[in-house]
C-alpha cells in the first residue's frame, strides 16, 4: 500500500488543512496552512484560514496576527474582519472588538452574527446606545431570534427603558417559553416598575424551569418580602442558600432571627 503523496504545492497545502479543518484536526491543519504559507506568503486565504486553525486552538494572539496579515493583503473581506473580532473579544480587547465588527459590516451589512457579536461588545465597553443601535439592527435581519430580543432587553434595563424591556422580554418568551434567564429578568424588570406580583410569577415561572436557578429564589425572596409575605420570602432565601448564594444565607439568618418561620412554596400549581 503506498502512502499518500506529500504535497508539493501551497495550493495542496491550502487543500490539506481545509480538509484537517473539517476532520477538527486543528493542530494539523495549523502546520499544513503554515508550510503553505512558507509557498505563498502573500495569499490572504491561506493566512485567514490560519487564522481560523489557531482560534481553533485557542490561540488567539496567533490567530490575531494571521488574520492582521490577511487583511493587509486584502482589507475587503467581510469574515476576515469577523473573525478577528472574534479573536479580539477573547482577548478582552473591546475597542479592537468592536472596531473589527464594524469594518465586517461596513463591507457586509447582512451579517447577522456582526451585528449581535458588536452589540455585545459595545455593551461590555459601556456604548449603551450603540448597543442598542447594534442589537436593533440584528433583530431586523432576524426578528425570530429569542436571544437578540433578551439581549435588547437587557440593555434596555440599563438605559432606563423598563417598559420597552418588558416588551423585549415577553417577545423573549413567545419565541422561546423555556428561555429561563428571560423569565428572570422579566422578573427583575417588574420588581424595577414595582409590580411585584408579576415579578413573582415571572420568578416562579423561571423556577419552574429550573428548580436549582439560586439567583431566581433570591429574587423571588426578595419580592416576596416586598409583598409582606415573610414566611415564603425566607423558604426562598433558605433555597439560595442551599444552593450556595451568600445573600440568601445572611438574608435567612435575620429572618429567623425575627422569629419569622419558613413556608413552603409550590411552584408550578398556580
Amino acid at each position: 500500500m503506498t502512502s499518500p503523496k506529500k504535497p508539493q504545492t501551497a495550493e495542496e497545502w491550502k487543500v490539506l488543512g481545509n480538509t484537517r479543518c473539517r476532520q477538527e484536526d486543528y493542530k494539523g491543519a495549523k502546520e499544513a496552512y503554515e508550510r503553505a504559507i512558507v509557498l505563498a506568503p502573500n495569499d490572504h486565504t491561506i493566512w485567514a484560514n490560519l487564522g481560523t486553525a489557531r482560534s481553533a486552538l485557542k490561540d488567539y494572539k496567533g490567530a490575531i496576527a494571521a488574520y492582521e496579515r490577511a487583511l493587509s493583503l486584502d482589507p475587503k473581506i467581510a469574515a476576515t474582519w469577523y473573525n478577528l473580532g472574534n479573536a479580539k473579544s477573547y482577548q478582552e480587547d473591546h475597542r479592537g472588538t468592536v472596531d473589527a465588527y464594524e469594518r465586517a459590516l461596513a463591507l457586509d451589512p447582512k451579517l447577522l452574527d456582526a451585528w449581535y457579536n458588536l452589540g455585545t461588545a459595545r455593551t461590555k465597553q459601556g456604548d449603551l446606545k450603540g448597543a442598542l443601535d447594534a442589537f436593533n439592527r440584528a433583530i431586523t435581519l432576524d426578528p425570530k431570534d429569542a436571544t437578540i430580543w433578551n439581549n435588547l432587553g437587557t440593555v434596555r434595563i440599563q438605559r432606563g427603558d423598563l417598559r420597552g424591556a418588558v416588551d423585549a422580554f415577553q417577545r423573549t418568551l413567545e419565541l422561546s417559553p423555556k428561555h429561563i434567564k428571560a423569565w428572570n429578568n422579566l422578573g427583575l424588570t417588574f420588581y424595577a416598575l414595582k409590580d411585584y406580583k408579576g415579578a413573582v410569577a415571572a420568578y416562579e415561572q423561571s423556577l419552574t424551569l429550573n428548580p436549582e436557578f439560586a439567583d431566581s429564589w433570591y429574587n423571588l425572596g426578595i419580592a416576596y418580602e416586598s409583598l409582606k409575605l415573610n414566611a415564603e420570602a425566607l423558604y426562598c432565601f433558605e433555597r439560595n442558600a442551599t444552593l450556595g448564594g451568600t445573600d440568601g444565607l445572611e438574608k435567612a439568618r435575620m429572618m429567623r432571627s425575627r422569629g419569622i418561620s419558613p413556608r413552603v412554596v409550590k411552584l408550578g400549581t398556580k
